[in-house]
């Protein structure tokens, strides 16, 4: 294919997204998305936590895209991916500074294994962003007919001290990770139960007709490099 042909075809292309992106950004209905989930109640537990991140220099944030879960009695990893089809879901809060999650789970005792996302904002030889991974590794009790809150999650991102603390993300040598695998996490469990149950019900007026039973996680203590093992590079990241 000639040249000019070749940039008419990628211009095209990309005029089309940016035509289709457009039209699609449309805020979503908030109040269908979460009553969609409470009609799950009679086979799932619906979770519900909030997530926020503090990056040492203040120049990054943090877009959470999973949390990964274990089943404690199966000993299977699932991921439980946001999207906007759910139907797990992630939404901004009102001020946009922190994330409120709604997941569906099935009945079990669980262990949050551990938050993945993006990094944005770090300079990145691909463009293609760094990626993260929190280790949480704390347990929960998922009951089928019940709305749990288990927290506000805040993860701060700093550069490491010890060479002994765990990476925050995965090492790719084939792909910039600008720096992420020479960071680390600090995780703060902490119960916010009223100031997010009342953001939950500014996103869905019908909220308040559900019970939520509180159960904040324990607090957090830092992991070993035996107890938690972060992915080692990008692929099936997600």
């Amino acid at each position: 294919m000639p040249k000019f042909k070749l940039l008419l075809y990628i211009t095209c292309i990309s005029l089309m997204y940016f035509i289709t992106g457009c039209a699609s950004s449309k805020a979503p209905d908030y109040n269908k998305i979460i009553l969609k989930n409470f009609a799950n109640l009679d086979n799932k537990c619906i979770v519900l936590a909030t997530s926020r991140a503090s990056v040492a220099g203040g120049k990054h944030t943090l877009l959470p895209t999973l949390f990964l879960i274990d089943d404690e009695h199966t000993k299977e990893s699932q991921k439980y991916r946001f999207s906007v089809t759910g139907p797990h879901h992630r939404f901004l809060s009102e001020d946009r500074s922190y994330y409120l999650h709604i997941l569906e789970l099935d009945e079990g005792n669980m262990l949050l294994h551990s938050i993945r996302g993006k990094v944005l904002r770090f300079d990145s030889i691909t463009g293609d962003p760094p990626r993260f991974e929190a280790p949480i590794l704390l347990n929960f009790d998922a009951s089928k007919k019940q709305i749990i809150y288990i927290g506000n999650i805040h993860m701060f991102l700093r550069n490491k001290k010890l060479e002994s603390e765990i990476r925050s993300g995965p090492f790719t040598p084939i792909f910039s990770q600008a720096g992420v695998d020479k960071t680390t996490f600090d995780i703060q469990i902490s119960d916010q139960y009223e100031r997010d149950i009342d953001e939950f019900e500014k996103k869905c007026p019908n909220f308040s007709s559900y019970n939520v039973n509180k159960q904040i996680l324990p607090a957090w203590k830092r992991p070993s490099k035996e107890e938690f093992i972060p992915a080692k590079t990008h692929f099936f990241f997600y």
